[in-house]
C-alpha cells in the first residue's frame, strides 16, 4: 500500500528553504567578503544536517500520523506529471554517471518516465544555483530501477516537485 506524504515532504520543503536562505546563506556586505566565502564549506555543512532535519522534521510526524518509522530511503518519488494516453510521466533530468550530490552533473540527458516504469528513491531536494537563494524546486533522487531504461539504474535524476508526488510504500499492507 502507498502512503502519500506529499503535505509532510512539502512542509519539510519550505523549513529547508527556509534554513538554507536565512541561516546558511552567506549575505556579504561587500564584493571582497563575497570572495572570500567558501560555498563549498557552507553548501557541506547544509547537507550534513540534512540527516538530522529529515529525521527531526518528517520522520517524526510520519511516525505520529501513520505509525511507521522512516528514513529518506524510504520515501519514493513518482511521477504525476502530464497524462498522455492514459499513463502518468514527468521529464527527469538524468546524470552523467553514478555518483553522490557534490558531484553531479546532469547533461541534458532527458528522460519521460512514466508512472511504473522507474523506480526513483528520495534523496534530497536540489536547486541549480547552490550559491545564492534556493527554493528547491527539484526532487534529487536514485534511479533504483527503470524497466524502460535501465541504464540509468545507479544514476541519481532530477524531477519538479510539481510533477511528482513522495509516497511511502508499506510493507505490513496497510
Amino acid at each position: 500500500m502507498e502512503i502519500s506524504v506529499n503535505s509532510i515532504l512539502e512542509q519539510y520543503r519550505l523549513a529547508l528553504i527556509g534554513i538554507w536562505n536565512h541561516f546558511f546563506l552567506p549575505w556579504p556586505a561587500t564584493a571582497q567578503e563575497e570572495e572570500s566565502v567558501d560555498w563549498g564549506e557552507t553548501a557541506s555543512a547544509f547537507r550534513a544536517a540534512s540527516p538530522t532535519l529529515f529525521r527531526e522534521l518528517v520522520g517524526r510526524k510520519i511516525e505520529l500520523e501513520h505509525d511507521l518509522s522512516v528514513s529518506m530511503t524510504d520515501v519514493r518519488i513518482r511521477p504525476r506529471g502530464l497524462r498522455m494516453l492514459g499513463t502518468e510521466w514527468a521529464e527527469i533530468h538524468v546524470s552523467a554517471a553514478a555518483s553522490g550530490p557534490g558531484g553531479l552533473q546532469f547533461t541534458g540527458d532527458i528522460r519521460r518516465i512514466e508512472r511504473l516504469t522507474t523506480e526513483l528513491v528520495f534523496a534530497d531536494y536540489w536547486d541549480w544555483f547552490p550559491e545564492g537563494v534556493r527554493t528547491f524546486e527539484y526532487y534529487l533522487a536514485t534511479v533504483a530501477a527503470s524497466t524502460r531504461y535501465p541504464e540509468i539504474v545507479g544514476r541519481m535524476a532530477l524531477i519538479k516537485v510539481v510533477e511528482a508526488e513522495a509516497v511511502i510504500v508499506s510493507l505490513d499492507g496497510g
